[in-house]
């Protein structure tokens, strides 16, 4: 919510398509300006009081807590808010952009580390587990077409928590 809050007018650099965002956290870092953010921005703008200096002008005080704000939005939408609201709507887009984008373009733009962003950011979608299961969807190349050898299972010791591990308690080694 901070980075959300701290976003200026003068920080959406409109003719070349970015936002500057200047995090505390994470330093200097310049996002796209993503087709659906300038329709949003550009609807604000027109709605902005004259001489607004700040993209959001209604939440500012420090009395009030965007969380709450964000959950009452929600349900006057018709929908049940979702526990971390900010953390969720941050994962979502994480996950939507790791399918379109190299991981160190994403970081770089959300200013995550590949292991943060592993750790708390990417998702399984529902789309992720209709891929996998539907019989058209290939998940390698043939097995004529690979360069590398095959890869070994090396037994590990404990089973590591993974979120896309079967539980096998295997490591695939590509060595």
């Amino acid at each position: 919510p901070t980075e959300v809050l701290g976003l200026s007018w003068a920080d959406v650099l409109w003719d070349s398509g970015k936002l500057r965002i200047d995090s505390v956290k994470t330093g200097l870092r310049f996002c796209p300006l993503f087709p659906e953010l300038r329709e949003a921005l550009t609807e604000s703008r027109e709605l902005a009081p004259d001489g607004a200096l700040h993209c959001i002008t209604r939440y500012r005080c420090d009395e009030t807590n965007l969380r709450t704000q964000a959950h009452r939005i929600i349900e006057r939408a018709g929908y049940e808010p979702w526990p971390k609201v900010f953390v969720n709507l941050r994962s979502t887009r994480r996950t939507e952009l790791q399918e379109l984008f190299p991981s160190h373009v994403v970081n770089g733009w959300l200013g995550h580390s590949e292991k943060v962003a592993e750790r708390h950011y990417l998702q399984i979608t529902e789309d992720h587990w209709g891929r996998a299961v539907d019989s058209r969807t290939p998940t390698r190349s043939p097995i004529g077409a690979r360069r590398e050898p095959s890869a070994t299972r090396i037994e590990t010791k404990k089973t590591r928590e993974n979120r896309a591990s079967d539980g096998s308690g295997c490591l695939v080694n590509t060595r």
